[in-house]
């Protein structure tokens, strides 16, 4: 069937993809290392690798903020198969521009350039997926979209670890070299992926393959597009952000501080194994992938269950867990432990990945799904442009803190980890009360229409009066 064709292939070109990224991400810090560059910001002044890895991060996320509500508006009108194609022919390119960069600098226009196809890949995949899933199965299908990219960021470290070393041992190359030969194999699986999308996704909007004057057609409108406002690339009504639902407004909140906070810590984790626990190269993409392998499996199960028991209660169980975990990285413990919590806290996280893209897919309408999912990416994307940077500059001035409490030893990362979590439970605890306020207002509608809906069509049938209509608010429909 086409539905499911299309969870294929969109989460096969989701694995190729994230494969790609897992394979080279975690090996960042140790190739701005083999350059050896000093960076010199201005007003800040030179910077460490720390806040240099926050830098990379903020300009992935500067580009994906401000095109995922462009092009997400676009496949509303357009089509989805033709933006996510041509965002994954560019991944390819940029891919292979990481392989020949020589310079902080290079590495920061790579990063900033994969942003645009990360904008123009993933929101709309999300879209397709909801639109070509049934209600009762929305939250398993987006888990198992989840799961195909954690099965990427799984298996990817170790393929990088294991790449790197054959290259360096057996081929002879040097560390800088090995890394760029590294980077540039993830090129052609860049590639390889958009010709799977190409053959395998069936786009409700798009009957017939693509040719290549409709490929080169996209690419120009998606060229364009940053010049052009989202509601004439939608070609449909769009509301403006201060009229939309409370539920709506709510969830681009809670997407800026978790946005924050996730991208505060994630991009030091290299880092942080190989400072605060000496690790090698090869044991940091070993320990990485076994998180990543481990919480795949909670993608589809944390989709099913919120199926099951409803999106707000697994959304906190996995923040509260997840946070849990992560103040435990900020304790000194053995390798063991520490290989226990950090696969816990990705268990635990992994959860919440497809629980929140379903309860965006349920209270948005199928034609502005894409336009919706983009904006939410764009405001996780404002919380991620600054997390890196304020998470690098907080590393850089605690590095060397610590503190013994009843024989137990607080690192200084602590501190930002405390500070993120709390972020996370403050934005969730806003989006749980108007999510609930929204669902009590509605179900006061439906029940007052049940009620005014048969007595006005006994009155419009003896002719007493004109028949009277009741309709809920455009654009929300909670469970």
């Amino acid at each position: 069937m086409d539905h499911t064709r299309t969870l294929f292939a969109l989460s096969l070109s989701s694995f190729v993809i994230n494969l790609s990224y897992g394979l080279i991400m975690p090996f960042i810090p140790l190739y701005l290392a083999a350059i050896g560059e000093t960076v010199d910001i201005p007003i800040i002044g030179s910077i460490g690798i720390a806040t240099q890895i926050g830098f990379l991060a903020a300009g992935f996320m500067i580009s994906r903020a401000f095109l995922a509500p462009k092009y997400g508006a676009l496949s509303d009108s357009s089509g989805r198969k033709p933006v996510i194609l041509v965002g994954l022919i560019f991944y390819g390119f940029i891919s292979a521009m990481y392989g020949f960069a020589s310079s902080f600098w290079l590495l920061f226009i790579a990063r900033f350039f994969q942003g645009v196809a990360s904008a123009a890949v993933w929101p709309v995949a999300e879209a397709l997926v909801a639109d070509t899933s049934s209600e009762e199965k929305l939250g398993r299908n987006l888990g198992l979209f989840m799961f195909s990219m954690q099965i990427g960021w799984a298996v990817g470290p170790f393929m990088g670890s294991a790449g790197y070393y054959l290259i360096n041992q057996y081929l002879g190359l040097g560390d800088l070299a090995s890394y760029r030969a590294l980077f540039l194999s993830t090129a052609l699986l860049s590639f390889l992926s958009a010709i799977l999308a190409h053959f395998l996704i069936h786009d409700p909007k798009q009957d017939k393959p693509m040719t290549m004057s409709e490929i080169g057609k996209t690419i120009g409108i998606m060229i364009i597009a940053p010049t052009r406002s989202t509601k004439s690339l939608a070609k449909t009504a769009r509301d403006p952000l201060f009229k939309k639902p409370p539920i709506l407004l709510a969830m681009y909140g809670y997407a800026v501080l978790n946005g924050f906070a996730f991208s505060s810590i994630f991009p030091l984790m290299t880092i942080f194994l190989l400072d605060y626990y000496n690790m090698s190269t090869e044991a940091i993409g070993v320990i990485i992938g076994l998180g990543s392998v481990v919480g795949m499996f909670m993608n589809p199960l944390g989709g099913w269950l919120s199926d099951r028991k409803g999106r707000i209660p697994i959304l906190w169980f996995s923040t509260l867990t997840g946070g849990f975990f992560i103040l435990l990285l900020g304790i000194k413990m053995a390798i063991t432990w520490l290989i226990a919590v950090f696969i816990l806290r990705q268990m635990s996280m992994a959860i919440r990945m497809p629980v929140f893209r379903a309860l965006q897919s349920e209270v948005v309408p199928a034609h502005k799904r894409g336009e919706e999912f983009g904006t939410v990416q764009m405001f996780f994307n404002i919380g991620a442009i600054i997390g890196p940077i304020f998470g690098g500059v907080v590393y850089d001035r605690v590095i060397n803190l610590s503190w013994v409490i009843s024989g137990v030893t607080i690192l200084g990362i602590f501190t930002l980890y405390a500070m993120t979590i709390s972020l996370s439970l403050i934005s969730l605890a806003s989006l749980t009360l108007v999510y609930y306020r929204e669902r009590s207002r509605q179900e006061a509608e439906l029940k007052l229409l049940s009620i005014i809906e048969p007595s006005s069509k006994f009155l419009a049938e003896t002719g007493q009066e004109q028949p009277i209509t009741v309709s809920l608010s455009d654009g929300v429909n909670l469970k």
